[in-house]
């Protein structure tokens, strides 16, 4: 199972300029405790979020409200303060429901359109 996962490594340097900015960091995620346990020991970058919501905790997956409102809880901020991405656009579609600015990903210069235009970075 652990071959389904690979760090993107165009998108450290950008998780990591939003830390410095003081974003808070959200993981958001269908997954289970064995395939967080072996990111965690992977990838050091999943240390830099705050908050680490997943499917397995919150008892719901995407696109299931239940999730992205662990998360908005998390965040501690509005809907409209938050900034969701991910590769799947009904997930993206259903952030956007709870008036959260969302992006679908396909690459990194995209996403850092994307975040720039909604005063992210």
């Amino acid at each position: 199972a652990a071959d389904i996962f690979w760090l993107n490594d165009s998108i450290v340097p950008v998780v990591r300029q939003l830390k410095e900015q003081g974003i808070r960091l959200v993981l958001l995620s269908n997954t289970s405790v064995t395939h967080l346990n072996f990111i965690r020991r992977q990838w050091d970058i999943i240390e830099l979020m705050d908050h680490r919501i997943t499917s397995y905790e919150v008892g719901a997956l995407k696109p299931e409200p239940k999730i992205y409102e662990a998360a908005l809880a998390a965040a501690r901020c509005r809907p409209d303060e938050c900034f969701y991405t991910d590769d799947i656009a009904a997930y993206v579609q259903k952030a956007t429901t709870f008036g959260i600015h969302a992006h679908v990903y396909r690459d990194t210069p995209a996403l850092v359109s994307a975040l720039t235009e909604a005063g992210a970075l």
